[in-house]
């Protein structure tokens, strides 16, 4: 069938398909296997931690679960890339396969396609289904159990980074959990999620290698990037960066000498061979989006003075504290001052090469559209240095003062925006209007709904196919055969050029008798039932 999104060999297709979502299923068991083996070392690194800093953590990581449950909306913020994801999750769960559905139903897909979105994201969240069953509340559910453990990651690792320490610990969880761009993003199901989760999981063993040069935990570091690099096509960048990290933290000798850190790698490369594959076609058979380069200079100098002014001042409804700034400088400073120079490099590092790769992407802007998520994926370097600056605070009652400023300054500053009610978010909006409306209208079980966002209706439960299969007799007959009756669903992309004029116009105009089954209120969006 047709509608592929990059061209592929029947060869290509089953490899990054099946082959992700093997490959995922491969570093996850080996993941689990190798922390099981090296559990003792691992709880021996953490046990000078306090039974009060455990405490402390917990009641951050719950506390900041209870507010976003309460008072931040859970709603899709990126149209409709979120559908999608729990759309593919749904595909790995039922048929074991990352892809994007053309035509299907609650129960199977008859034609998926590749995606550009590679598998780690929809991967993960298939577990979830597979514990909970398929549902948005299941991805919400998942979002966020993954930031509530990156939290957690958080204070693991600044503890390590530190040279144990527990007051820098604490305050990165804390300070992760008060950004408003990671806390409205935490309660989407937007892949930057799992990015942050995988990125600290993956840092977390090389720290624990750093520690005490065990080669079981470079190893570690090959599953865990194999499974991190998959989150998203741009998180390749953590490959040199993570291994050239550890070679920083723990010395070129310690790490270059050592069987397991060329082990480590070829683990990485075989693990993520499909997704290599995936972001290859991906770069050069899809347009990704963009109308011409993906890359270059000039979207760079566009991009560079909005986002570095994000960082300093922030932007109406996607604010950024200028405290935690200031805080980031002053860490990153008490770091240098401190003796922990391989830290401020490796964190500056780390920020660096993402805050630049992006800022160099045709979309890459932090005001372009939703495109603003994407600072979740480098603001845990940005956090961690500015929990650095707990190292100046003299004891744990000065750290709890501190913190609590902080939670005040942030409900201040930013709870009327992180709380905005999903119908009033500015962004997408007339998109959210169409999903709401998709998502709550009723219409005959017995019908296959044609529509340019299939995975929306499939993901509630209803069949649904492209509307090319429309145009091409055959396949509206074969798409018919699963539920006889045809209706058209001209929603949101059927408003915006080319479709508009296009192909929405054209299979208007081809069913004149068509019969409006329902619309929205601003009568921008129908269903049509279209004649046999």
């Amino acid at each position: 069938m047709s509608g592929e999104l990059m061209a592929t060999t029947p060869l290509q297709l089953n490899i990054i398909e099946y082959g992700t979502v093997i490959s995922m299923w491969a570093a996850l068991g080996l993941t689990i296997l190798l922390a099981a083996l090296s559990w003792r070392k691992i709880r021996a690194a953490f046990s000078r931690v306090s039974r009060k800093a455990w405490l402390a953590l917990v009641l951050i990581l719950f506390a900041s679960l209870a507010f976003r449950l309460a008072f931040v909306p859970l709603t899709n913020r990126v149209y409709f890339d979120e559908d999608l994801y729990e759309n593919m999750a749904r595909n790995v769960l039922l048929e074991g396969r990352s892809c994007m559905c053309n035509w299907g139903d609650a129960s199977a897909c008859y034609d998926c396609i590749i995606n550009k979105a590679p598998a780690a994201h929809p991967f993960l969240m298939a577990l979830v289904f597979h514990a909970f069953g398929p549902s948005r509340a299941a991805g919400f559910a998942y979002s966020q159990a993954a930031f509530l453990a990156s939290g957690f990651l958080m204070f693991l690792c600044t503890y390590l980074l530190f040279g144990k320490r527990e007051r820098p610990a604490l305050l990165s969880a804390l300070l992760i959990n008060l950004l408003p761009v990671a806390i409205v993003w935490s309660n989407t199901i937007a892949a930057e999620t799992t990015f942050l989760f995988l990125s600290l999981l993956s840092f977390l063993s090389l720290l624990l290698f750093s520690e005490g040069k065990e080669q079981v935990f470079l190893l570690l570091l090959g599953t865990t990037l194999a499974m991190a690099i998959q989150s998203k096509a741009e998180t390749g960048v953590l490959l040199p960066l993570f291994y050239l990290a550890a070679a920083i933290l723990a010395g070129p000798r310690a790490t270059l000498l050592k069987p397991a850190f060329y082990a480590s790698a070829a683990l990485v490369l075989l693990l993520s061979a499909p997704h290599l594959l995936h972001v290859y076609l991906g770069a050069t058979k899809s347009s990704w989006g963009a109308t011409g380069a993906k890359f270059s200079r000039e979207y760079f100098g566009q991009n560079l003075p909005v986002n570095a002014g994000f960082f300093l001042f922030g932007y109406p409804a996607i604010e950024h504290p200028l405290l935690l700034s200031a805080l980031a400088v002053a860490g990153t400073l008490v770091l240098l001052a401190g003796g922990r120079r391989r830290a401020a490099l490796v964190l500056l590092l780390w920020f660096l090469s993402l805050f630049l790769l992006y800022a160099a992407f045709y979309a890459g802007s932090v005001r372009y559209g939703t495109d603003v998520r994407y600072v979740v994926s480098y603001y845990a370097p940005f956090a961690i240095a500015a929990s650095a600056f707990a190292l100046l605070l003299p004891s744990g009652r000065h750290l709890a003062a501190f913190s609590v400023l902080l939670c005040a300054y942030f409900l201040v500053a930013f709870y009327p925006s992180v709380s905005t009610p999903a119908p009033r978010i500015a962004e997408a909006n007339q998109a959210r209007s169409y999903a709401e409306f998709a998502r709550d209208v009723r219409l005959p079980e017995n019908c296959t709904i044609f529509s340019h966002v299939t995975s929306l209706h499939i993901d509630l439960g209803r069949t649904s196919a492209q509307p090319w299969y429309l145009q091409d007799p055959a396949l509206r007959a074969k798409a018919l055969e699963k539920a006889p009756c045809a209706i058209f669903d001209y929603g949101f992309w059927c408003t915006v050029p080319p479709f508009k004029g296009g192909q929405c116009r054209q299979i208007m105009d081809k069913n004149p008798a068509a019969k409006l089954m329902a619309t929205d209120p601003t009568g921008q969006f129908s269903y049509y039932l279209l004649p046999a």
